[in-house]
């Protein structure tokens, strides 16, 4: 609701624009006499034909900029019932506890779409609610098993799977430097410190900054307020390497924990180099193929794209109406695709959650989800995955979420056990992780009691 009502609030100027663009069009001899009042001038003589003109054309300026702010906005009307949640894969005839826990979710958020997947021993169920756009003259299309969400820093666990496959293979060790094997020239005074290593890539301990501040960047953060655009569309291959090597010694390296999505699209890079392939290809090598995942991607096509929801910053339902504030794509080139480019579907997600859990498809996850670094008492980070040991009692979860301008995301598992839990939503103001948690604490019920 909060969201909704700032972003409100930022529709305030371009909408005092178009009242004094009005004001200046229709009336602009009135408007030249406020003027003057203000300036406590003399209010005559009567507005000249070049004064008025001008006003006009100040007017007509006004009402362009405030069009040309509102489409940034990225705002939009819906008239559609209200959802309901409904079961897209399994049983609809068995009453299970799952459905109750996400009903009363959806009830107190305002939720355009969501699909929640669930794997608990025997039962595979994947919930959907909501639509996937909500168009003002058109009919909206519901959720299904199929419709695409950008599932963000998700797209970490499938980097370290990558990363354990080949560690496993033998093909990369994790102590390999970094700065080593992106071959960089810079002279050694200024490099960065060669001692960086892939695990602190994909342990975030690496020291390096969140994202690469280049300039480029730094205008897409400061406009992303208000276009709701995508802050990764400028960094190439080429922007990564570049900035990698202008970076002064970094010391904090292997010590301190700080998430950094710079490092996973550097990480990215040295591994789909070192299996000769785009990161894409080598996901569809090593893990989607391998599963039967045919939805999982990070470039789409025309016929793809028809099947993403539209990413939401914020979302009202009010009766039928709906009133939303969209946000763009974020498409990434290649550089960065490996910290948060995948798309992918409920139908696929719960194929990638039944191949972690199995592992039959997949023998380097166990070393993926191996603890390399503690992060505090209850949390350790293996290889993109958190485990987290203070959830449920005497149990391991291993977990990771992920958000981008328009999507929020979940995945977690119990280990060891045949229980886990994805949730894909396409609002990126509202966290899906409470959900995820309540619903594996209630999947694992028969353990805790």
């Amino acid at each position: 609701m909060r969201y909704v009502v700032l972003d409100l609030l930022i529709a305030v100027w371009p909408i005092s624009l178009i009242s004094a663009g009005i004001k200046n069009i229709w009336r602009p001899a009135d408007r030249i006499k406020r003027k003057r009042q203000k300036k406590k001038q003399e209010l005559s003589p009567a507005p000249t034909r070049r004064q008025i003109l001008g006003t006009r054309i100040t007017g007509f300026a006004q009402l362009l900029l405030a069009v040309f702010i509102i489409v940034s906005l990225r705002f939009s009307l819906g008239w559609q019932e209200k959802p309901q949640v409904s079961m897209l894969i399994g049983d609809d005839k068995r009453e299970l506890p799952y459905t109750k826990i996400i009903e009363a979710f959806v009830k107190d958020k305002n939720i355009p779409g969501m699909v929640v997947g669930i794997i608990d021993h025997h039962d595979t169920v994947l919930y959907g609610y909501g639509f996937k756009d909500y168009p003002l003259l058109k009919r909206s299309n519901p959720v299904d098993a199929h419709t695409l969400f950008e599932i963000g820093s998700l797209t970490k666990v499938f980097t370290g799977l990558m990363l354990a496959e080949a560690v496993q293979a033998n093909n990369l060790e994790l102590q390999m430097s970094v700065a080593e094997l992106l071959e960089t020239q810079t002279p050694q005074e200024v490099l960065l410190d060669p001692d960086i290593t892939l695990e602190m890539l994909v342990t975030h301990t690496s020291g390096l900054p969140s994202i690469p501040l280049t300039l480029p960047m730094q205008i897409s953060l400061l406009t992303l307020g208000i276009t709701r655009g995508n802050p990764y569309k400028t960094i190439s291959e080429q922007v990564m390497v570049n900035y990698f090597e202008k970076l002064q010694k970094v010391t904090e390296h292997g010590r301190v924990f700080n998430y950094s999505n710079y490092g996973f699209g550097l990480l990215g890079l040295i591994i789909a180099h070192n299996n000769g392939k785009t990161y894409e290809d080598s996901i569809q090598q090593l893990i989607t193929h391998r599963l039967g995942m045919d939805s999982t991607l990070v470039h789409t096509t025309e016929s793809t794209r028809k099947q993403i929801a539209t990413g939401h910053h914020s979302f009202l339902r009010l009766g039928r109406l709906n009133i939303g504030r969209q946000s763009q794509y974020w498409d990434m080139h290649d550089a960065m695709a490996s910290c948060g480019g995948i798309r992918s579907s409920g139908e696929d997600l719960l194929k990638f959650l039944n191949g972690l859990i199995e592992q039959q498809q997949l023998p380097f996850a166990t070393l993926a989800q191996q603890p390399l670094y503690s992060i505090n008492d209850q949390l350790d980070i293996g290889m993109a995955w958190l485990i987290q040991d203070d959830l449920l009692p005497n149990q391991k979860v291993v977990w990771h979420n992920g958000q981008t301008g328009g999507f929020n995301s979940y995945l977690g598992f119990v280990d060891h056990e045949h229980k886990g839990v994805f949730i894909l939503s396409n609002l990126a103001t509202t966290d899906v992780r409470p959900l995820g948690e309540e619903l594996l604490q209630s999947a694992c019920f028969d353990i805790l009691h």
